[in-house]
């Protein structure tokens, strides 16, 4: 009788390792969009005046290029400091000096800010 149930208990076994062998091909996708508002190596801002203007070079007398609003988001290309000790930093759409600007260090901190001003 014991031989029996051995064999019973073997073949058993035998079935379940059998049928959870298979191998499963599970493809799932990532979405890694939402992180990219997270990244640490892009430096944004934002603009906290009602208008501004964006020149060619990192001088108030500079040629304007473009211009913004309050609560514009804008990614920071560069930063330079002038002679007379004044910040100024570049974006897509030319310079503009610090005081015109809040620095954020994601592009999520600097939305939410934006959403904010616009708000007031």
């Amino acid at each position: 009788m014991p031989v029996k149930n051995n064999i019973f208990v073997f073949c058993i076994l035998m079935l379940v390792s059998l049928s959870s062998c298979e191998k499963k091909h599970i493809s799932e996708h990532v979405d890694l969009t939402a992180s990219s508002n997270l990244a640490v190596s892009e430096k944004w801002a934002i603009i906290n005046t009602v208008y501004v203007a964006f020149r060619t070079t990192y001088d108030i007398d500079a040629e304007i290029k473009a211009h913004g609003r309050l609560g514009d988001i804008c990614c920071i290309r560069a930063h330079h400091i002038t002679q007379a000790g004044e910040s100024w930093y570049q974006f897509d759409k030319g310079w503009l000096p610090a005081p015109f600007i809040t620095i954020f260090n994601n592009k999520l901190q600097a939305t939410c800010a934006a959403h904010k001003i616009k708000k007031d």
